[in-house]
């Protein structure tokens, strides 16, 4: 998020108020100093641009409250997209297809990480959590 204003802040209060269990968390994390002074071209996380990382962090015990506690994350985080400015924190990332992890280091970012990756793990031993497929032999 680039800034927290009023808008954001309601919609915020409105997605704590309506969790579905207690356990579940609202996190918004500022983010300043070093990460926004270092290089674009040189870092593999970039947060230039953005002041908070929002995060939606679901919890719960019981499974046959997993429909509603998954609706619950989904809903709060679709009503926060018109102040968010796009990109994430890859670490919170778990289970997201491909396309979501290309877009959370963007596609100069992730092309680089996927050139080094062909270079020391062309055989992508070290691929689950947010994995980097290798780029082709040819392109590395």
């Amino acid at each position: 998020m680039a800034e927290l204003g009023d808008g954001a802040i309601e919609v915020l209060v409105e997605a704590c108020n309506s969790r579905r269990s207690p356990l579940a968390q609202v996190q918004l994390e500022h983010l300043h100093g070093q990460v926004h002074r270092a290089d674009p071209a040189a870092a593999t996380v970039g947060f230039q641009g953005a002041t908070y990382n929002l995060l939606f962090n679901a919890k719960w015990l019981d499974s046959a409250r997993d429909h509603e506690n998954i609706a619950w994350t989904r809903d709060s985080f679709a009503s926060m997209q018109p102040f968010l400015s796009g990109g994430a924190y890859v670490n919170y990332l778990l289970a997201e297809p491909e396309e979501r992890i290309r877009a959370a280091y963007g596609a100069d970012v992730y092309e680089r990480l996927a050139r080094v990756k062909a270079r020391y793990d062309p055989g992508n031993v070290f691929r689950l959590n947010q994995n980097i497929r290798p780029a082709l032999a040819a392109q590395a």
